[in-house]
Formats: structure tokens, sequence, C-alpha cells
């Protein structure tokens, strides 16, 4: 389990990447940010620290979020569509980081891997969407048993491990927000060692637009959003588009400390600067006191902070 843990190397401490083909019989929630010597041995300078400071350095708490930042941003994009990467460009103009939900079995995914490899690069995620998108309205048990098959749950996850750069497939995206609902769905999911997997809820009647979560997920395997930002797609009966509203839901997340997830399909976007989801991306960026990050590090962060344990250390001389 969770030792001694150091929050300035969460980045660096990633798991080994498995091989391509090896199947996991457990979790890997233990494995994410272990540090087994001693963290204060890597801080020469604390002695320095200490002396400038004039005062004992007193232990606070830990931070809800990374550098103790105000807020939250992270979106997902869903679907292997030929809009992806014009998606990924109008993030990276405004250096909002996404996970990047995947069906890494349906076209036109030969034509993304090139493209995903560079978004990793500049800080992106890459989500498991299933190898095929099974879809069903409504779902029911025998098929989520069926559709969640070690072929579809694990079988993707370690295409993109074969495919890209990645380190980890950390977040699982249910398609069409089939089966979330399921135990043992989310059972299979962390067998398969997904930290996180985000839903789509009651689309027919529009649950998709504003689930209003700004805040974690009580439980990660049913993972809600705060609202999604695109234009009318799928059997939903609207999209959300007006950008004063897309901006205003973003205010309140921000003054409230949250975690502001909006949730997108590039296929249903329009790009450039005078369109919405751009102008959406411009409200949202540039802001020193917010953390940028994608889904699958953020729920890796708060599996961290949950299993650390602050104690003080003598100093030898009392």
């Amino acid at each position: 389990m969770f030792r001694k843990v150091v929050f300035t190397l969460f980045f660096s401490l990633l798991i080994a990447r498995p091989a391509p083909a090896q199947i996991h019989s457990g979790p890997f929630h233990s494995a994410v940010g272990v540090q087994t010597d001693d963290p204060l041995a890597q801080f020469k300078a604390l002695d320095e620290i200490t002396a400038k400071a004039g005062s004992p350095i007193h232990f606070l708490g830990v931070s809800s979020f990374l550098n103790n930042s105000q807020a939250v941003v992270t979106t997902t994009i869903d679907d292997s569509s030929h809009s992806v990467p014009d998606c990924i460009d109008a993030l990276d103009r405004y250096g909002v980081k996404a996970t990047i939900a995947i069906s890494t079995q349906r076209a036109p995914i030969l034509e993304l891997w090139p493209r995903l490899r560079q978004a990793i690069d500049n800080g992106h995620e890459i989500a498991s969407h299933s190898r095929r998108h099974k879809c069903r309205w409504p779902d029911s048990e025998p098929f989520c048993r069926q559709a969640y098959s070690q072929d579809e749950m694990l079988g993707s996850r370690n295409d993109i491990l074969a495919n890209t750069q990645q380190l980890y497939v950390w977040s699982w995206v249910y398609p069409c927000g089939n089966c979330a609902q399921y135990e043992f769905i989310h059972t299979r999911l962390s067998q398969a060692g997904y930290l996180v997997a985000r839903n789509y809820p009651d689309e027919a009647n529009g649950g998709v637009l504003v689930p209003n979560l700004q805040t974690w997920a009580l439980d990660p395997y049913n993972a809600a959003f705060t609202q999604v930002v695109q234009k009318k797609g799928g059997i939903a009966p609207a999209g959300r588009t007006d950008v004063p509203d897309l901006n205003s839901k973003f205010d309140a997340v921000y003054e409230n400390h949250g975690i502001y997830h909006f949730v997108s399909h590039p296929a249903w976007l329009d790009y450039g600067a005078s369109n919405f989801y751009e102008q959406h991306l411009s409200h949202l960026s540039g802001r020193p006191d917010v953390w940028y990050v994608p889904l699958g590090p953020l729920y890796a962060f708060q599996v961290l902070t949950e299993n650390t344990v602050v104690s003080p250390i003598q100093d030898g001389k009392s």
C-alpha cells in the first residue's frame, strides 16, 4: 500500500507499462505514486528553506488539488471520428488538457494514432471507449455482461498501450452511457486496472446536458460531469452551445473551488475562434490558479491523497 509520498513527484511516479497482451487480475491502485525510500532525502535544501523561514515549518494539510490550485478544469472527448485531430488542435490552442476516449477497433482509428501520440506528448490522456462501441437503448443486464467482455475492456486498453507511448490507461468512458449502473461492471473495470469510468446519463431525456457534478464522483466507476459543450447529436433532445450559459456554469464551479468537467463529441463541434467551442475554451484558459489536467491523472491524484499519511519526524535533538 501507500507509504511515503512526495506530491511534487506525482507525475514521475507512474507505474511501469505492462506488455500489450498482459492481463492483470487485480486493480493497480496501490501502485500509483508509491515511494519506498525516505522522501525528505530528496530535498537537499530543506535546512536552508527552514532557516529562511525564520520559524519552524508546520504542516497545515494536504491540498485539495495539485499545487493548491483553486479549481480544476478537465474535459473528456468521445469517439473515434475524423474530427478528433481538429478538437485536439483547438484544445492545444488554449492549453486545456483532455481525456480522449477512443474505440480502438472502429474506423478511422488507424488514421488517428499518430495524432494521438502527439497529444500524449502534450499532456493529454488516451482513454478506452471500448473496442467496438457496442450500444443498446435501453441497455439490459444480459447485454452488459456480453458487451463488457475482457476483449472489449482489456483488449481496448492493450490496443492503446501497443499503439502509443502512454504508460497506463486509467480512464474508461461508457459507450452511449450504457451499463454504468451495474456493480458487476464496476468490478470488472477495477480488475482491469481502470481508476475512473465516466458515464453519459439519460441521453434520451436530456440528462446528459447538465449532470452538474462539481467535485469528485462519489463512485468513480459511475462518474458524472458538469455539463456538455456540443451541438445536438445522438439521441439527446438538444445540445448546449450558448456561450454565456456555458461560461457561467464554469464560473460557479470556479468560485466554489470545484472540479469543472465538460464533455464534447468532436463531430458535434464548430471550430474557430468565433464559434461556441473555442469561445468557451478561451474563457477557461490561462488561469494561473487552475489545474488543467486529464481525468485519469485527476483521479489518480485523489487515490494518492486518500492513501497518504503524514507523520512528524523527530530531528534527534529533543
